[in-house]
């Protein structure tokens, strides 16, 4: 809130999930028009945003991506990886919900989260 609030509104901040280029590119559109932070509070809030806010592609994604936006453990995100690698590209949910030890119920909650 501390460096985003003065310039937005939380609901113009949080209304679309990004990817970690898309928050990247705000972050650095936010300093280039003058928002006021230390490095501290902009990093907790990139990574803020990027947890509760983010959307990761999961044909695509590094481990570390997977991990904080899907609220993973580092062995599923390398299932997926390995998953991607072996079987080519995941179409859905129901493809991505066939990645050996991915819980299904975790999934559908973060659905919103997940780009193809």
């Amino acid at each position: 809130m501390k460096v985003c609030a003065n310039c937005h509104k939380p609901e113009v901040v949080l209304s679309a999930r990004r990817t970690k280029s898309q928050w990247e590119d705000t972050f650095e559109k936010m300093v280039a028009r003058g928002a006021k932070g230390t490095d501290d509070e902009f990093t907790s809030a990139f990574l803020y945003l990027m947890t509760n806010f983010g959307k990761v592609n999961v044909n695509r994604a590094p481990a570390d991506e997977l991990m904080q936006v899907l609220g993973i453990n580092d062995e599923v995100a390398a299932a997926i990886i390995k998953y991607r690698r072996g079987k080519g590209r995941i179409e859905d949910v129901e493809d991505l919900a066939k990645v050996p030890g991915i819980d299904a119920k975790r999934l559908e909650e973060k659905r919103e989260a997940i780009a193809f």
